[in-house]
């Protein structure tokens, strides 16, 4: 199994929850800690604005709208599609490289 970016993450994730037994090998292309990147680099200025306003949309019962602004610049995200990558707890949450995290299982 290979995965790139976000694939890798998860491609990571995939394999965790179904233990599939025919996987012998992973590539794990580019990997990136999608959160570090938010809050550390890409997002680090507004990232609390997009969190406030995808949280709201969801209590809201709109999590399939899109947010108010593009994120980095260049594409949109839905309310439940942001929180799926980027909250605390997301399920690509699994690279910690610029938190100084660990590798959790």
């Amino acid at each position: 199994m290979q995965g790139h970016s976000l694939g890798a993450c998860k491609a990571v994730y995939y394999q965790y929850k179904n233990h599939k037994s025919g996987i012998k090998a992973m590539v794990l292309a580019s990997p990136p800690d999608m959160l570090g990147l938010a809050r550390k680099k890409f997002l680090k200025k507004s990232f609390n604005q997009f969190l406030r306003e995808a949280k709201k949309l969801i209590a809201r019962g709109k999590g399939d709208h899109i947010l108010s602004r593009k994120i980095w610049g260049w594409y949109y995200k839905s309310a439940k599609s942001f929180l799926n990558i980027f909250a605390d707890g997301a399920k690509t949450d699994v690279f910690p490289i610029l938190r100084g995290g660990i590798l959790r299982n």
